[in-house]
């Protein structure tokens, strides 16, 4: 141990035996001290660094007898694996006078490296400074914890190759991931391809990397032939056994949700086994593939589903609004023009994409109520009596009665059920008021009465374009919400071709 000039130490000195001298007197007198206690401990003289006492278990600890520890020092013995560490230490207990969990690593006397926590005190003996040292061994504690932390790491691992695989929705994508993971865990793979299972041609289908189309080859131990085949006909496993019979290599099947849905081959640049643990690895990797890609498959089934629903409710709103035109040959082109108009205020007002297309069918079905009006209250040429005026209102009723219970037409009913509400709560048929009233309605209720006093009726002739604005403007606050209809006549305004 180099020379250190030490602090003083603070506390008493441990006691004596009286009239002990020289190094053997301390060395009996300390090992006396040390040889009851139940840990590795040891003391040393400074500043030579030589081992003055020490107790069985820390000799055995270190693989030396007795004799061959008392009285040498640390650096005879070449304790330290890494002497840098004992430099630190000493650096330590010099500035510190006491160490604990230190960590470090020893060389054994057979040269075994153990892996110890130190704890080291320096104390005064008899005028000389000394160092107390126990010694904790956690070698096969920190065998384990490695061993934990690269299963963990396995773990992890695998763990963020499902994330890869199953966030990858699109196929070609969820085969070039499982590519690039099979090459990582195995190096010696030399090209990966998938088949995917046709039902209708009842086969397996080529659909990613480099195929060995059936070609003979010479056999290698424990492989079959190069070829692939072309179509099965006793379903997707027994066509996963042909492949695996016929592809040099390894064939891993394809699960999902219980069914094959394909097979992933694996071609490898020399012969060798595939072991028990690389091939449930293999299986795993290839199973969630396969759950990503047939998620993948549901996904697209859903779009093009949703899709033929949408264009279904599109004909069927066509074609409601289409009949309601054909019985009531007065509003024949209303239903157009008020919905272009409606959406073209609701983009004015800031309503987003999908505000303006539930404004846009909720306009072609504005009327859809009047299906429920017998046609000699509905057709009457002359006034309406005020039971029928009852009967008439009830229409924004039949509408909301008529699409409410389609889960499609909700976001759409504000309109048919609303637009005769009014600003001042005097509407019908619910007496809404202010912005009770869904915006949708406040804006298309201003186009509706735009367009119905811009055209022709039985009972009127149509209104001079002056007049219909001036009947807005004096509504606006009454009938009409004042915002909106501002931003109607800005509109009509800027767009002097609009007409009813």
């Amino acid at each position: 141990m180099h020379k250190q000039c030490y602090p003083p130490r603070k506390r008493q000195p441990a006691p004596g035996r009286p009239g002990q001298k020289g190094f053997w007197g301390r060395q009996k007198s300390l090992q006396d001290f040390v040889h009851h206690i139940p840990f590795p401990l040891s003391v040393i003289q400074l500043p030579e660094g030589r081992f003055l006492a020490a107790n069985r278990k820390f000799w055995s600890l270190l693989e030396y007898d007795q004799n061959d520890l008392i009285g040498r020092t640390v650096c005879e013995l070449n304790l330290w694996a890494d002497h840098r560490r004992f430099e630190l230490l000493e650096a330590r207990l010099q500035k510190e006078r006491w160490v604990q969990n230190f960590e470090s690593q020893l060389n054994t006397r057979s040269g075994r490296t153990i892996i110890v926590q130190v704890a080291a005190e320096c104390f005064d003996y008899q005028g000389q400074d000394h160092v107390l040292i126990s010694l904790v061994d956690v070698t096969e504690r920190r065998r384990i914890e490695q061993l934990l932390l690269e299963r963990e790491n396995i773990l992890y691992g695998t763990g963020e190759m499902t994330r890869t695989l199953t966030d990858a929705l699109e196929p070609p994508q969820v085969y070039e991931r499982l590519e690039m993971t099979i090459h990582h865990l195995l190096p010696e793979v030399s090209s990966v391809s998938v088949s995917l299972y046709d039902p209708e041609e009842d086969c397996l289908k080529p659909v990613y990397g480099q195929f060995h189309y059936p070609v003979r080859v010479p056999q290698p131990v424990g492989l079959a032939t190069l070829t692939l085949p072309v179509a099965t006909r006793r379903g997707p496993k027994q066509a996963v056994l042909e492949l695996q019979e016929t592809f040099p290599g390894w064939v891993i099947p394809m699960q999902a949700k219980g069914e094959v849905i394909g097979a992933v081959q694996i071609q490898t640049r020399w012969p060798r086994p595939l072991s028990d643990a690389n091939a449930a690895l293999l299986t795993w990797l290839c199973n969630t593939a396969a759950v990503s890609i047939h998620s993948a498959s549901l996904c697209e089934q859903l779009q093009q589903s949703n899709q033929n629903l949408n264009q279904a409710y599109e004909a069927i709103l066509d074609g409601w609004s289409r009949a309601l035109e054909l019985r009531d040959h007065e509003t024949q082109g209303h239903t157009d023009r008020v919905a272009e108009l409606a959406v073209q205020l609701g983009r004015r007002l800031g309503m987003d994409n999908e505000q303006l297309e539930n404004v846009r069918r909720g306009a072609q079905l504005h009327d859809i109520g009047k299906m429920g009006i017998p046609d000699q209250i509905l057709f009457k040429p002359g006034p309406l009596t005020e039971e029928e005026w009852a009967v008439m209102r009830r229409h924004p009723v039949y509408a909301y009665e008529m699409l409410r219970p389609f889960p499609q037409f909700r976001d759409i009913v504000d309109i048919p059920y609303c637009h005769h509400e009014k600003w001042d709560g005097t509407g019908y048929p619910r007496g809404l008021k202010g912005k009770e009233i869904p915006l949708a309605a406040r804006v298309f209720a201003v186009v509706d009465v735009w367009d119905a006093l811009n055209s022709d009726r039985p009972y009127r002739p149509a209104w001079p374009r002056h007049q219909v604005l001036e009947y807005i403007y004096n509504e606006s606050g009454r009938h009409f919400d004042p915002e909106v209809a501002a931003e109607f006549l800005n509109l009509v305004t800027e767009l002097p071709c609009i007409e009813g």
